[in-house]
């Protein structure tokens, strides 16, 4: 049986800090993509939403604070990971900027909340849950982007293949994050409790991550 995280919290430590550091840099995108919107309401939708991923950081840095840990000492080791990404994949369009906000943002969140349910402290899992859930966000991104999308069939190839480029980038910065940070490749490694679990747990939850691509695919009219 794996070692209570409350008693080595390493493992909590690490997934607080790249969640934390996450919700932060989700934070100053949506604010800069909200200036590039060519409406109110969409701006205004955008910088209300940044406002809500402050109010997320919020709940992981007071865990953080809670358990003992310096929340800027737990988010420095990831952030850099963030800024690249982000740099690497910076938006062309507002069109782009929405359907980054929806693919890449809810890809991050599935994969965080999956890893936290590998944990053995409840109280973490649940900060983790309520950090990550936003359906409102996701049904207004969907919603807004599918439309603009369907309005322009050109739209269909061009964003089909940013998309998938997106999921590729995300799935990969979180296999490195694993590999890099001793916390968080402890979490895959321990997952299940027994040799040899974590990687059968990891599949599973790459195939989740995978479905959920897919459904969010299709919900903005996009091509697998």
């Amino acid at each position: 049986m794996r070692a209570s995280d409350a008693d080595n919290p390493a493992e909590v430590i690490d997934l607080l800090g790249v969640f934390a550091a996450g919700e932060l840099s989700m934070f100053g995108r949506l604010a800069a993509d909200a200036t590039t919107m060519p409406t109110l309401p969409l701006r205004a939708e955008l910088s209300a939403f940044a406002a809500d991923e402050m109010a997320r950081h919020r709940l992981l840095v007071d865990r953080l604070v809670e358990l003992g840990s310096s929340p800027t000492q737990a988010m420095a080791p990831f952030m850099p990971t963030f800024d690249e990404f982000h740099a690497r994949l910076a938006p062309a369009t507002w069109l782009e900027a929405l359907v980054k906000a929806c693919i890449a943002d809810g890809l991050a969140v599935d994969l965080y909340t999956a890893v936290a349910g590998w944990t053995d402290d409840a109280v973490t899992m649940e900060v983790v849950r309520r950090a990550g859930e936003n359906p409102r966000k996701e049904a207004f991104l969907v919603e807004a982007a599918g439309s603009a999308i369907a309005q322009n069939p050109i739209q269909v190839g061009r964003q089909s293949l940013w998309a998938r480029r997106l999921f590729g980038e995300v799935v990969a910065r979180g296999q490195h994050l694993a590999a890099e940070h001793d916390g968080l490749g402890a979490l895959v490694v321990g997952a299940g409790g027994t040799p040899g679990a974590g990687l059968a747990e990891t599949l599973v939850v790459f195939e989740q991550v995978t479905v959920r691509h897919e459904e969010r695919m299709k919900a903005l009219g996009l091509n697998l």
